[in-house]
């Protein structure tokens, strides 16, 4: 909590300067360094979001949830078309029904879960040919978001604490980033919805994560997160 305080400041200071600079410069490549020193300080705020919300649950607060009614193919959409634009070099294929899906949901936090899993299975990915498919699929009383990779995978004791905060799968990468907290907080999210995640990874084949959140009126979410025991 002081860590996060403490570098909220500075953070937000360095950020507002970047951004006006960008919008001053247009030689290159003054322009190109700002662009990855903003990119970097984004990866900071999100550190930062982070461990508060970790820290909130730790500490028994609980984290807000706002339900109203949404079309997820319109978030899933809007997650992944603006992750592909941060990070072109990705293969990202979206599959979506034709339809829209109306479910009630909290937009905002239902966004950070699909963000979160898109930036774990980019983190884990081999290579830049390994393609991402994120698919939504409409059943009969769900709606599936199933998020697949074709990157390092995981080892059955791996795959049994990738939800334990602060855990890193092991990987050769050594610029992975993050702190091991998106997992732990993306199933709060999702078991507040009264929704249930799946993973399922093989070593060396790839990873595939299901999120299923309901779709019936009388299954309204949780209003909070609650804490793990």
């Amino acid at each position: 909590s002081i860590a996060s305080h403490e570098l909220c400041t500075p953070v937000t200071t360095i950020m507002g300067y970047t951004e006006m600079l960008l919008d001053q410069i247009e030689t290159e490549p003054h322009k190109k360094y700002l662009e990855v020193i903003h990119r970097k300080i984004q990866s900071i705020e999100r550190l930062i979001d982070d461990l508060r919300i970790v820290d909130r649950l730790e500490t028994g607060e609980n984290l807000q949830v706002i339900p109203e009614e949404n079309d997820l193919l319109t978030t899933v959409r809007h997650v992944s078309e603006v992750y592909q634009m941060h990070f072109p070099e990705i293969r990202l294929q979206l599959e979506l029904p034709e339809e829209p899906l109306i479910l009630l949901y909290d937009e905002v936090r239902i966004r950070q879960v699909v963000d979160n899993l898109l930036s774990n299975a980019a983190k884990y990915t081999n290579d830049i040919c390994d393609r991402i498919d994120v698919t939504v699929v409409d059943q009969d009383s769900k709606a599936l978001i199933i998020i697949k990779d074709e990157g390092i995978g995981m080892t059955e004791e791996e795959l049994r604490q990738v939800y334990k905060k602060f855990f890193r799968a092991q990987t050769e990468k050594s610029a992975v980033s993050g702190l091991g907290l998106g997992m732990a907080i993306v199933k709060n999210i999702v078991e507040s919805h009264k929704g249930t995640i799946d993973v399922v990874s093989q070593k060396g084949v790839g990873t595939t994560v299901t999120v299923a959140l309901p779709k019936m009126a009388n299954s309204q979410p949780q209003m909070t997160l609650a804490c793990n025991s």
